[in-house]
């Protein structure tokens, strides 16, 4: 009599089936044990799925009977649904896998941390949900500012000052220079890039910029001061090349060349009260390179931008445009020129850029 309700309490815990809740956004069913194995469905969170008796079975307790009849262990063999097949057979608690049903029927397996088991006994205490869910791919919401997360950054303007060293270049005055006080370069310019197919990755842009450069110097002559403004005008093509980025961070290296159609000279000299002022105007080319530090999206969309460049400039004409009341003091009449040598500019800048 003890073993026959042995007998029919192992065949309702192994012959009835289970439910199970799927515990993630989104679960595949696999056609075998594998992670490889082709997909036959997908389930969704929240839906109860069927549970194959292998996996409800406790296996602790099925093997720790104490059976004394042979017979009895081999019909329970026999009935066992692990049978069913090779899948089947070769199933055990250990197995990342549970046994379940597709919607037409037939085997199909889960992984088990995407299912939640209905033991409905000590085992189903040790169950853990997965945290993160591995499967949720839904963005979390509010949505930020910037969303898509991923964007295309197709154009770059920006707006920078620079300090750049001081203006050699001057007047040949005919008399001897006893002290000067050459005046640092000051300079405003914008620029506008957009992004080059050239190396697949967005890193190089070209586009153009315009330039306002300006300086002041003092002189004290023999018997006489001057003082020198010069102001430039200039516009060219740039190119800029991201050498180095991260998400917040990029180091930029720049070149350009540039065109200064106006330059402008307005230098004055004066004698015990008496001063005389003569425009002089001419024009030249540049070339730049640069290297920038810039700091991504350090307010709003703008990003702070600090950096040096180094400017070599062609020689050029300068012609004067108003005539004078004292020769003595200049070279010639409304037909003076000079000719200032080639030039090098170092220097430093600082300004802001956005991206759209």
């Amino acid at each position: 009599m003890v073993k026959l309700s042995i007998f029919a309490f192992l065949l309702s815990t192994t012959l009835w089936a289970g439910e199970g809740m799927i515990v993630v956004l989104e679960a595949p069913m696999f056609r075998h044990p594998d992670r490889t194995s082709d997909v036959v469905q997908y389930t969704r969170k929240g839906q109860r799925i069927f549970v194959h008796p292998a996996v409800m079975v406790d296996r602790a307790r099925y093997n720790d009977i104490p059976f004394s009849d042979k017979a009895l262990k081999e019909k329970l063999a026999d009935g066992d649904p692990m049978a069913i097949s090779k899948d089947v057979a070769d199933y055990h608690d250990g197995m990342d896998f549970i046994l379940t049903k597709d919607k037409q029927g037939r085997d199909a397996w889960m992984l088990r941390e995407h299912v939640h088991v209905f033991y409905e006994d000590q085992r189903e205490r040790a169950q853990k949900d997965p945290y993160p869910d591995p499967t949720d791919y839904r963005l979390l919401e509010p949505l930020p500012d910037t969303f898509p997360i991923v964007r295309q950054e197709r154009l770059r303007g920006g707006f920078s000052l620079s300090l750049g060293s001081p203006y050699s270049r001057n007047y040949p005055y005919n008399q001897k220079i006893k002290a000067e006080a050459a005046g640092y370069q000051l300079e405003a310019h914008g620029q506008m890039t957009r992004q080059l197919q050239i190396g697949g990755r967005g890193r190089w842009y070209g586009g153009g910029m315009v330039t306002v450069r300006t300086t002041q110097s003092r002189y004290t002559l023999e018997t006489r001061r001057a003082a020198e403004q010069w102001t430039r005008l200039g516009a060219g093509g740039l190119l800029t090349m991201d050498a180095w980025r991260s998400d917040t961070q990029r180091i930029t290296l720049t070149g350009a060349l540039i065109a200064y159609p106006y330059s402008q000279a307005n230098i004055s000299q004066s004698d015990d009260g008496v001063e005389e002022n003569r425009n002089f105007w001419g024009w030249n080319f540049g070339a730049r390179t640069g290297a920038q530090w810039q700091r991504v999206r350090i307010l709003a969309e703008l990003d702070l931008v600090m950096g040096v460049w180094a400017e070599l400039e062609s020689p050029m004409r300068m012609q004067a445009k108003t005539s004078t009341n004292r020769p003595e003091w200049w070279g010639g009449s409304k037909s003076d020129t000079f000719n200032p040598n080639a030039t090098f500019t170092f220097a430093g800048i600082v300004g802001l850029q956005s991206t759209y």
